[in-house]
């Protein structure tokens, strides 16, 4: 059983104003989003059938610092250029992430994380976690975030691969990856996604 693109995670200055502005600029339809009790972080996301682009901001400091996933600290190292990936399995349980360090968010009733250990342990490195579900009615994306129209008027119908690029990624282990995601060397950080049915688009 194999592990697919569940989302990316874009992180952004408190309230991610530009980012939205871009984003609906670009023709996408961005939803509501919702507040992660515990972590920190809000968010707003734009959703496809079966994944979707999330904007996450940390508006919490204080919580965010006390937090396992030390999402300030990342952010401050990544100079602003911080962003993850989370994955699923096809099917309701899978082996492939035992061994990924449980991450458990509140008010998320779906089931728990699992985070890439050696991500989990770097501040330095984009977090890769999966989305351990405790039921099959919970795997597409618009099952777990707002009610929204899946139409987009730029015409995306989903996200196909995302790279991450940064210093020494080429290096890193492909360990749970699927073929949708990929690492690459660059001196800059940055996210590059490929949508079904638009263009490419830059996260930065």
């Amino acid at each position: 059983m194999s592990l697919i693109l569940d989302h990316v995670a874009l992180f952004c200055e408190p309230g991610a104003h530009r980012e939205l502005a871009e984003v609906e600029q670009a023709g996408f339809c961005a939803a509501s989003g919702r507040k992660h009790d515990g972590q920190g972080t809000s968010n707003r996301v734009v959703l496809f059938e079966s994944n979707y682009l999330e904007l996450i901001w940390i508006d919490e400091a204080q919580v965010a610092e006390t937090n396992p996933l030390r999402l300030n600290e990342r952010y401050a190292l990544a100079n602003g250029a911080l962003f993850g990936v989370g994955l699923r399995h096809e099917g309701k349980h899978s082996d492939l992430v035992a061994n990924w360090t449980p991450y458990y968010l509140q008010g998320f009733t779906h089931g728990h994380l699992r985070v890439r250990p050696d991500t989990f342990e770097d501040p330095a490195l984009p977090l890769i976690f999966a989305m351990v579900f405790d039921n099959e009615s919970s795997l597409l994306s618009q099952d777990r975030a707002p009610r929204v129209s899946l139409s987009h008027a730029c015409g995306a119908t989903g996200l196909s691969s995302v790279t991450l690029v940064g210093p020494g990624f080429g290096q890193l282990s492909r360990e749970g990856l699927p073929p949708t995601v990929e690492f690459s060397e660059g001196l800059d950080r940055r996210m590059e996604i490929v949508l079904n049915g638009a263009p490419a688009l830059r996260g930065t």
